[in-house]
């Protein structure tokens, strides 16, 4: 997965817009975004603030597209998403099955249908 710098400068340049033209159209400070795009500053990760950034990039707010580029800002955080703190203790509970195939160990029928029902969650 790439870094939120690297993703938000690949989406300006599709756009084709220069850093200043960006920058002026959107009503950014140049410099943030020159810091976002080197991976030099964290993301805000608060909505409204990437929802601006994401709208100027076009990205549709809470698309497939709208998940990655938050995800990648909260990653860039060292931070998971909340939607996904929110099943993280549930997640952690599955661990133990891919961790067991790891050791060559058996996984039960049962685990693996578990498993199955939560990812299509």
């Amino acid at each position: 997965m790439k870094q939120f710098g690297e993703y938000i400068r690949n989406k300006r340049i599709k756009l084709d817009l220069s850093l200043r033209q960006f920058s002026k159209i959107y009503d950014f400070d140049i410099a943030y975004i020159s810091r976002l795009e080197n991976n030099r500053e964290k993301p805000s990760i608060k909505k409204e603030n990437l929802k601006k950034l994401g709208e100027a990039l076009g990205i549709e707010f809470n698309s497939n597209e709208w998940k990655t580029f938050e995800d990648l800002a909260h990653k860039a955080n060292n931070q998971l998403p909340k939607d996904v703190q929110e099943t993280a203790s549930e997640v952690v509970s599955l661990l133990p099955a891919f961790l067991r195939t790891k050791n060559n160990k058996k996984i039960s029928k049962h685990q693996v249908e578990k498993l199955i029902e939560f990812l299509k969650k």
